[in-house]
């Protein structure tokens, strides 16, 4: 196995990991603070997902050209 697949099976090991977390998490948190315990969670997640980021406002910006701001784009990727 070469290094880009091992890298990319453990960062896959990680992110299922990080799902079962979270999923055992909700089932610990109370319904009323589901929506802010995503929120965070997915803060997170936008946070460490580089390349996945980049991506999105690289298509954005290909799909709204000038019309819209760079700020907005990156409100609208988040």
């Amino acid at each position: 196995m070469d290094k880009k697949k091992i890298r990319k099976s453990i960062g896959r090991f990680f992110g299922w990991l990080a799902l079962m977390s979270c999923y055992w998490a909700l089932k610990l948190v109370p319904m009323r603070y589901t929506y802010t315990f995503a929120r965070k969670v997915s803060s997170l997640g936008y946070m460490l997902a580089r390349k996945h980021r980049r991506v999105a406002l690289d298509n954005l910006s290909l799909a709204f050209g000038r019309e819209k701001p760079k700020e907005e784009l990156e409100q609208i990727a988040d």
